[in-house]
Parts: structure tokens; C-alpha cells; sequence
């Protein structure tokens, strides 16, 4: 009976991870071609708290687009920074693209440090499409119109999000690159089977109509997975999500270079991770206990216990191969046969660090007691 159970975890493993691969080979659809009269004005959103080594090289990014300069503005919020992020920014011009900077000192209702940025910055946008990305983040010239393109294809998209990568020359940056576009490929598989997980906060985009009819940022119970709780907030109004999966929106991000800083943003993402279906927390959860079962079928059959921790690998390669190629990047060889054992580790630190804290720290703040509710009653 403990053998048949044993047994049950590692086929609906391979199965989860066979799903995966089935749904990423799915091919996308070939973009629209845009027309400048078809182009609905966007307004670009950044939250940018203690950003000074990033914000420059962000905005330049946003203001080199291929879609046309009159068809977008950019607002981005400075949140109580204390270095020269406002100074930078103040002193940014380019003539040909509207660049709005706000000084946010204030909370607008129950919104708090990013999420209150954001919440501000919708009131004051003029677009009907709102994008959304991080401060440390650089885009390519074909972000607005990738972004765009799920919105003028089909009307019932409602929301939809991108994948961010992280190029570097070291271990750590190469395995965080990675890292991402491994766990957003999870994203993207789900949401062609029609369970979407989550978009991405450094990378999305939304309806401004839809976004006001959750009420805003400022009408949510506080998250400090503010993309996680918006995206659950505009599904309950119904509309489809899509996760786009292709070069043209790929979103480049500054690494996080200490295994502290880290384990500080997946500690945060755990938090996202606690709040979710059933079923997500089994396709995310299954990695992490993995090695635990392995250790287990080793002590009933050592040479069962390898095979599946190499058709683990094998799967695993596979899936991150099909991504990769997906994105045309080229992280190289060697990391690529590193990362499965990386990301094992990585879980079981996550999970370490996320019991062991008592609090997330974002943004030199720290955030206790963190509230999973949606709306305020």
C-alpha cells in the first residue's frame, strides 16, 4: 500500500510535467499587424522606489518604442525614495514621448508601497490599456505593440501578461534567468489549458476599464503580491487572461546579486504561492517534495529511485529547452545542465527561508502578518 502511494506521486509528477511540455509545444498564433489608427493609447505604469542604478536605463527602454510616440505615455511614481531616483527622473527628457513623474508621499486608502504607486498612477493614466513593468526592467522596442497585440485580436482579453529574463555573466545571474523563464513557462502552459495562474507584475498588461471595475488597489485588502491579487480580482469580472510567450515581449531584468537579497524575493513569492487554487499548489509543490519521495524509493528499490530522478532531469531539460527556443535566447550549455539541480536546491531553500521569516522584506520595508483578502467589505 506505502509502495502504490509512493508510486502514485511519481507518475502524476511525469504526468504534470509531461502536461507542460504538451502545452508549450502548442504553437502561438502569428501577431496582427497594427495600424496606427487601430492603436489604442496606453498609458505605461512604473513604481520605482530606491532605483537610481536602474531607473535611467528603464526609461530609456520605454521611450524607444516601435509603436507610435503619440499613441503612449509613460507615468511612472517615485515611492518615498530616498536616493535620486525623483532627481533622475526629473531631469529625463525627450521631446517626442509624454513622460510624467509623480512624487507619491501619500497612501490612497488601503494601498501600501507599490500597490498605492500603482493604485495613484491609474487614476491620472489617460489610456484605455494600462501596461505595467518594474523599474529595474528594460524592454524591448517591441513591447507596447507585442502587449498590444492579444488586445486588438481578440476583445474578450482582458488581461495579459509576458515573460522577464535575466542575462548575466555569472552562476547566479545565469540560474536566476533561467529560474524565470521556467517558472513563467508553468504560467503560460496553465493558462492555455485554461487554469491560469497568475500574470507578472513587471510584465502585464489590462483593460483600464476592467482594472476600475475591481474597485482598485486602493478598495483591496493589503498583498504584497500585488499582481497575484490583481489578476484574481479582474477573473472574478470574467474576460479571458493571456500569457504571451515570444521575443517581442520578453522583458529584460537587473539580477539580484546575494543569495539573501534572493531568498528575500521568493520569500515573497511564497506568499503568492500560499494563496493559491489547490491545483496550482500541487503543480508547484510536487518539485519541492520530489527529493523527499526519491529518498523514500530509494530505500524500497535504489535503481527505481534513479530512474525517475533521470527522467525527472530528462523532462526538465526538455520543458526549459522548448521555452528557450520559444524566447530564441541562449543561455549556453552548461547552465542548462546545471539548472535541475539548482532548482532543487532552490525549492527546498525557498521553503526554508519563507517558514524561518517572519516577515518579508521589499524595498528595505519589512511586511508582517500579510492579508490574502481580496476586497474590503
Amino acid at each position: 500500500m506505502f509502495s502504490a502511494f509512493i508510486t502514485t506521486f511519481f507518475v502524476l509528477y511525469f504526468l504534470i510535467q509531461l502536461f507542460l511540455i504538451f502545452f508549450i509545444l502548442k504553437p502561438e498564433k502569428p501577431s496582427p499587424t497594427i495600424k496606427k489608427e487601430k492603436v489604442p493609447f496606453v498609458s505605461i505604469l512604473v513604481a520605482a522606489r530606491n532605483e537610481e542604478k536602474n531607473i535611467l536605463n528603464c526609461l530609456k527602454s520605454l521611450s524607444n518604442q516601435d509603436c507610435p510616440s503619440d499613441r503612449f505615455e509613460i507615468l511612472i511614481g517615485s515611492d518615498r525614495s530616498t536616493d535620486k531616483t525623483l532627481e533622475i527622473l526629473k531631469s529625463y527628457s525627450k521631446p517626442s514621448i509624454t513622460v510624467r513623474i509623480f512624487d507619491i508621499t501619500t497612501d490612497l486608502g488601503r494601498a501600501k508601497g507599490k500597490s498605492n504607486v500603482l493604485a495613484q498612477l491609474c487614476h491620472h493614466a489617460k489610456g484605455e490599456i494600462l501596461l505595467f513593468t518594474d523599474a529595474d526592467i528594460t524592454v524591448p522596442p517591441t513591447w507596447v505593440s507585442g502587449m498590444l497585440d492579444s488586445f486588438l485580436e481578440n476583445d474578450k482579453v482582458v488581461m495579459n501578461s509576458a515573460p522577464t529574463y535575466i542575462k548575466g555573466v555569472g552562476f547566479m545571474q545565469k540560474m536566476q534567468g533561467l529560474e524565470w523563464i521556467f517558472s513563467l513557462g508553468i504560467f503560460k502552459a496553465s493558462a492555455i489549458a485554461g487554469i491560469p495562474i497568475s500574470s507578472v507584475g513587471n510584465n502585464m498588461g489590462l483593460r483600464k476599464e476592467n482594472y476600475f471595475k475591481t474597485g482598485g488597489y486602493e478598495n483591496f485588502n493589503f498583498n504584497i503580491v500585488e499582481d497575484y491579487q490583481l489578476f484574481n480580482e479582474v477573473m472574478k469580472q470574467g474576460g479571458k487572461f493571456q500569457m504571451l510567450f515570444n521575443k517581442k515581449t520578453l522583458n529584460i531584468s537587473a539580477p539580484i546579486l546575494s543569495v539573501k537579497e534572493l531568498l528575500n524575493q521568493r520569500n515573497r513569492w511564497m506568499q503568492g504561492a500560499l494563496g493559491c487554487p489547490w491545483y496550482h499548489k500541487i503543480i508547484m509543490g510536487l518539485p519541492f517534495l520530489f527529493p523527499y519521495f526519491a529518498m523514500v524509493m530509494a530505500f524500497i528499490n535504489i535503481k527505481t529511485a534513479l530512474y525517475c530522478f533521470l527522467i525527472k532531469v530528462i523532462l526538465e531539460w526538455s520543458y526549459l529547452t522548448l521555452l528557450i527556443k520559444k524566447l530564441e535566447i541562449k543561455p549556453g550549455f552548461l547552465p542548462l545542465i546545471i539548472y535541475p539541480f539548482y532548482y532543487l536546491i532552490m525549492l527546498q531553500l525557498m521553503v526554508v527561508s519563507s517558514f524561518l521569516n517572519g516577515g518579508v522584506v521589499w524595498k528595505d520595508r519589512v511586511y508582517r502578518g500579510i492579508i490574502f483578502g481580496s476586497r474590503k467589505q
